[in-house]
């Protein structure tokens, strides 16, 4: 009551792990990349930090061009400077074209550490005959045209001679 200040000292403990986990995420195409087809994202989850730590992944943000994703592993344990790799295999819808996104969560402590935004091209699908005329077939479809085209040059000639 005689306006002096008050000062209350209380001790505090902190224990237990207040570290952070840390982690980075690199991802190329693995296979893929048509409409209507299945696509392969290799992504390599490195931990950052100078601690063992455990991450659960997730895909996102891709089901306006893939009907489904789905990891190979949706959790890792990495010591400190180490790092491992995840396939990610995604059913592209038949309509999906051009440059598409999706994010790799990264979970450490149920605490998201990493949301990284992935880009994916989608092509055109070639469909049965395109990829029988695409890649090394259509050096063999153009062996196979040139010997057609011989053999009826051949019976033509023979024809002709047979009636003079």
């Amino acid at each position: 009551g005689d306006d002096d200040e008050s000062v209350l000292t209380l001790p505090l403990k902190v224990q237990g792990n207040c570290a952070v986990a840390k982690a980075s995420v690199v991802a190329v195409l693995e296979s893929g990349g048509e409409a209507g087809k299945p696509l392969v994202v290799k992504a390599t989850i490195s931990n950052t930090g100078n601690k063992v730590a455990s991450y659960s992944l997730s895909a996102s943000g891709y089901t306006n061009w893939a009907s489904s994703a789905s990891l190979d592993k949706t959790s890792l344990t990495l010591n400190a400077g180490d790092s491992a790799d995840v396939l990610l295999t995604f059913n592209v819808n038949k309509g999906a074209l051009g440059t598409n996104l999706f994010n790799l969560e990264v979970l450490s402590e149920n605490q998201q550490i990493v949301s990284q935004p992935i880009q994916v091209e989608i092509t055109k699908g070639s469909g049965a005959l395109g990829s029988l005329f695409s890649g090394n077939n259509k050096y063999i479809w153009g062996i196979g045209v040139l010997n057609l085209i011989l053999i009826i040059l051949i019976i033509v000639i023979a024809v002709r001679i047979a009636i003079k």
